[in-house]
């Protein structure tokens, strides 16, 4: 009972509160006026019928679309309300003019090397085309004689980070969508404050809704008395607005401009396998060193500098000398994030490419598997040209709901010839496609809405690089060791979560 009021009176649940209560009157108050006013209700059709074709004409996914079209439909003063108020998955006018701020330094900085693309094409036309459109979407080059590192696990992750946390010099920079305090996030806070004293400079931000709960609202405050110099991502207010769906989610740290990590793993104790909530935790991520770190110092000043009091220059954070590793491969992050800071959805654009070109196999981890009708027409497109394709996804899921929209896709996927695996043991929290040895993408970007198209992303995409094999290799692990293939009788659903997935399959896109 004390955990339910806790969490019934937290900022998160009162905020929301205020939210639906608006929503409410506004819809109340129009009823009201079509009641006392009938020449109103001529308007309310008129409304509705332009915000109908105001959204069939929208440049924008036909499953986004759907369900706003179904409820103005249904009841034009609730749909042209909710769409008003929600429909708008972009940027307000003040961030979006933030953001260009931002990019028009940046884009300076991040400069293409011909030399690299021309050798890409020699080896791989296929994925000259995926680096080219990366650099054309997310505005981040491909860089050759990096290193890069696959961390298997969370723990891994950790150990790593504190490490070299430790031998930073210069400067800290982290962006995360979660901290929480306990084992994890103290051991690296008191790293930052010892580094800070030291006069290493450290920068870091963190998502205002991934951490609500989790942290005091007033939590940057503490960082900043103690030398850090912190902020919140996007603060979250009692007033509807689309800005709730568009939050951070980006997990990156780079340490003295030559270190950089990506992955799934956020900054709490679960990650690490010191809590359990719902059973063991598998996560990933990569640490990479070299020039493809300058990528990751763009991404991070691109979201903290609208967001801080205090204004980054790239030039200031770039090193000019970054030693060169051997490695024949290609590595390219890059940045996905909602319209109009990115004109394409390049997370999921960047896996659909890996499945479409795949010849060999796909394997794929995710914690969720909420995706449009194309997106699993690939994979099971894959199958039919000879590709084995592989998903691992969680046995405990941390989000029950959303648990039997990933199932309700299970019996489909099976009866067309794609494996689906469980990992028995707990959560799947990691976000890796892998395919024919020389391909992979890893970083935040899960198989679901919400990163494809409303949250700020990040990712790495590989090509002949030697850790790729690990990935592939990690993979076989778990799912000849930890997990169950998941048969086709199985995957079927009982009746009440058909009619569940039913429901919340209209709504996910908006969510």
């Amino acid at each position: 009972m004390k955990k339910f009021f806790k969490l019934f009176f937290s900022r998160f649940a009162l905020v929301a509160i205020a939210i639906i209560l608006q929503v409410a009157l506004i819809v109340v108050i129009n009823y009201y006026l079509v009641y006392e006013f009938p020449w109103i209700n001529l308007l309310v059709i008129a409304l509705g019928v332009v915000t109908f074709f105001a959204i069939v004409n929208r440049n924008l996914p036909a499953s986004f679309k759907l369900p706003y079209l179904i409820i103005v439909c249904l009841a034009p003063i609730v749909g042209v309300t909710v769409y008003g108020i929600f429909g708008n998955v972009g940027l307000s006018k003040k961030n979006r003019k933030k953001l260009d701020e931002v990019h028009a330094e940046l884009r300076m900085f991040c400069q293409q090397e011909s030399a690299t693309m021309t050798k890409l094409y020699q080896i791989s036309p296929q994925a000259y085309g995926q680096a080219m459109y990366i650099e054309q979407t997310s505005y981040l080059p491909t860089y050759e004689n990096c290193s890069v590192r696959y961390l298997p696990m969370g723990e891994d992750f950790f150990e790593s980070l504190i490490e070299e946390l430790k031998k930073a010099k210069r400067y800290i920079l982290m962006e995360y969508f979660i901290i929480e305090e306990g084992k994890m996030w103290n051991t690296i806070y008191d790293i930052l404050k010892q580094k800070a004293k030291e006069g290493v400079e450290v920068h870091f931000m963190y998502d205002d809704v991934g951490s609500i709960g989790k942290v005091s609202n007033d939590y940057f405050y503490k960082m900043r008395n103690d030398g850090i110099n912190a902020c919140k991502f996007s603060p979250f207010k009692a007033f509807v607005s689309p800005i709730h769906n568009n939050r951070d989610h980006r997990k990156i740290c780079v340490i003295d401009g030559d270190i950089g990590y990506i992955g799934g793993v956020n900054l709490a104790d679960e990650y690490i396998n010191v809590t359990h909530p719902y059973g063991k935790w598998k996560d990933n991520a990569v640490i990479m060193r070299g020039q493809c770190v300058d990528s990751l110092i763009w991404m991070f000043i691109q979201l903290y500098n609208p967001n801080s009091l205090k204004k980054l220059k790239i030039s200031d954070y770039l090193l000019y000398d970054h030693p060169k590793y051997e490695s024949s491969g290609f590595v390219a992050p890059y940045g996905d994030g909602p319209r109009p800071a990115y004109d394409d959805y390049i997370g999921q654009t960047v896996y659909s490419t890996i499945i479409n070109q795949a010849k060999k196999y796909v394997y794929i981890i995710t914690p969720y598997l909420i995706v449009d009708y194309d997106f699993l027409a690939a994979l099971k497109n894959a199958v039919k040209r000879g590709v084995d394709v592989k998903i691992l996804l969680p046995h405990i899921p941390d989000k029950k709901l959303i648990n039997i929209l990933t199932k309700s896709n299970y019996e489909d996927l099976i009866a067309n010839g794609v494996e689906i695996y469980e990992y028995t043991p707990g959560f799947v929290h990691a976000k890796m496609v892998v395919a024919d040895d020389d391909i992979a993408a890893i970083g935040t970007i899960n198989l679901d809405y919400r990163s494809f198209v409303h949250h700020f992303e990040c990712g790495v995409w590989l090509y002949n690089e030697k850790c790729i094999l690990d990935m592939k290799n990690d993979f076989l692990t778990i799912v000849k060791t930890e997990s169950e293939l998941i048969s086709l009788e199985k995957a079927h659903q009982p009746l009440f979560n058909r009619l569940i997935k039913d429901i919340l399959s209209i709504i996910a896109p908006m969510m």
